[in-house]
């Protein structure tokens, strides 16, 4: 069993009048995810400019190591 590596994410990103706060908990070992595809995943369920992704990307990197 792979232990959970849980990091609290935070996310405030505002770009062109569009904004997304979440909090949310981030496992680090989970092997299925990586954070591009997550970020991915989550403006698309928020329906936000393909814009945030890297800004969701960098944020969640700098929260986690």
């Amino acid at each position: 069993p792979t232990k959970l590596v849980a990091h609290p994410i935070k996310l405030d990103l505002e770009f062109e009048g569009r904004r997304l706060k979440d909090l949310f908990l981030w496992d680090k070992s989970e092997p299925y995810q990586n954070l591009e595809g997550f970020a991915k995943i989550l403006i698309e369920e928020h329906s936000l400019p393909v814009v945030f992704e890297s800004e969701i990307v960098s944020s969640m990197r700098k929260q986690i190591n």
